[in-house]
């Protein structure tokens, strides 16, 4: 399913020649919500926010553009929701679950300002749940549930550069 994420990014970026080298981090709220319904049962999976600490390496082009590629750390706020009514299960678990991402992007710069388009994949892992509810014929009901935590993020940005100097990459050689 489709969701829109707002959030902020910080980092820190070394060039050295054409190359460059960084840490960054980054927070997005986000109204992520997927369900599916299988034979009248509710599976929901949300996400309040998620975010990345990554390391950076890049190459710079024609002195303002850097392709680069990331990868490093991922948490989210992740709840699943079970809502099976001829079960007696409306079960809801929420956990803060870590993982990595992985991606890569293109920067192009003019002064102090870039703007930025990149995609990660982010992989939280999978959690399996134990349900349990009380039928409607008097029974007693369980169901297991693997969830599998993982999705793409394509985004673009814009930042300000807190340099002293008026930042320049060097062309490639």
């Amino acid at each position: 399913d489709d969701a829109i994420a707002a959030g902020v990014l910080v980092g820190y970026n070394r060039q050295c020649g054409s190359r460059v080298y960084g840490l960054e981090s980054d927070l997005s709220w986000t109204n992520y919500e997927a369900t599916g319904v299988l034979a009248g049962q509710s599976l929901t999976t949300s996400y309040d926010y998620f975010g990345t600490l990554r390391g950076r390496i890049g190459f710079v082009h024609d002195e303002n553009v850097l392709f680069y590629l990331t990868g490093g750390l991922a948490y989210a706020n992740v709840d699943h929701q079970l809502l099976a009514p001829g079960f007696g299960i409306n079960q809801s678990d929420s956990d803060l679950k870590f993982g990595y991402t992985i991606g890569g992007g293109i920067e192009l710069s003019r002064g102090r300002w870039t703007m930025r388009a990149e995609a990660l994949y982010v992989d939280l892992g999978d959690t399996k749940i134990d349900y349990t509810g009380a039928a409607i014929c008097g029974g007693v009901c369980r169901a297991n549930i693997e969830w599998d935590d993982d999705f793409v993020v394509a985004r673009v940005g814009l930042t300000l550069r807190l340099d002293r100097e008026e930042p320049k990459y060097e062309p490639l050689k």
